[in-house]
């Protein structure tokens, strides 16, 4: 009986540390999570990770989430990895979530915009939607040969309205991506020069004018 109430206390005690914490699904601020007393945490975060329908770390790696992945600086990448999960942070946030799927190297596709486009490693799908004033011109899955693929480094886009080209890395920190997902984002491409990055931004030479028809990205990725 006292067991079953003490644990039935703690969950209660890890729900509340969990939901005053939480900044979006599997997404906790680890800044504040941080403030609590090590005892906490270690049953916060064994609460979070069960809730999120993933298998609970050992002991082991809890205490490498606490000494690796909570006070990690804000430009580090640490990374704690068990069966079936693992812990990342990126800017005082951490995220749980089931082991990501490799991309392929070197994917490309060349899309004539109809129906929807597959992905693969579960990234989900894209498919177009006319749109009027914004998104990409309408004509150019006509006129073109779109290609989309992930990230190889070194791309640069000149997104809408800022009128000089920027490096996709620089774009994706200014939008607070985490850096595991900056390659996992699909891009489309027309003759070797980004057109549009996911349903992110658009490519000013690409994109269409005030007032057109366009055709808006949309993309259905779930949880990536």
């Amino acid at each position: 009986m006292h067991c079953a109430e003490a644990s039935q206390l703690l969950d209660e005690l890890a729900a509340t540390d969990v939901e005053g914490n939480t900044i979006a699904p599997g997404i906790l601020d680890a800044e504040r999570l941080w403030a609590l007393s090590s005892a906490r945490i270690r049953n916060a975060l064994r609460f979070w990770i069960r809730q999120l329908g993933l298998p609970v770390p050992d002991t082991t790696n809890l205490n490498r989430i606490l000494d690796e992945v909570l006070p990690a600086s804000a430009d580090a990448e640490p990374l704690v990895r068990w069966p079936g999960a693992e812990v990342r942070s990126y800017r005082g946030h951490l995220y749980a979530m089931a082991p990501l799927q490799p991309v392929p190297k070197d994917w490309h596709v060349d899309w004539s915009g109809a129906g929807n486009l597959t992905l693969p490693a579960g990234l989900g799908q894209l498919a177009l939607r006319t749109t009027r004033g914004w998104g990409l011109k309408a004509e150019l899955f006509e006129s073109a040969v779109v290609s989309a693929h992930f990230r190889a480094g070194g791309e640069h886009c000149r997104p809408v309205g800022r009128g000089h080209s920027h490096s996709l890395k620089k774009l994706f920190q200014e939008a607070g991506i985490p850096p595991w997902q900056r390659d996992r984002i699909p891009i489309l491409s027309v003759r070797g020069e980004v057109a549009a990055i996911a349903d992110l931004c658009y490519g000013e030479a690409f994109a269409t004018a005030a007032g057109e028809a366009g055709l808006g990205v949309l993309w259905d990725h779930g949880c990536h």
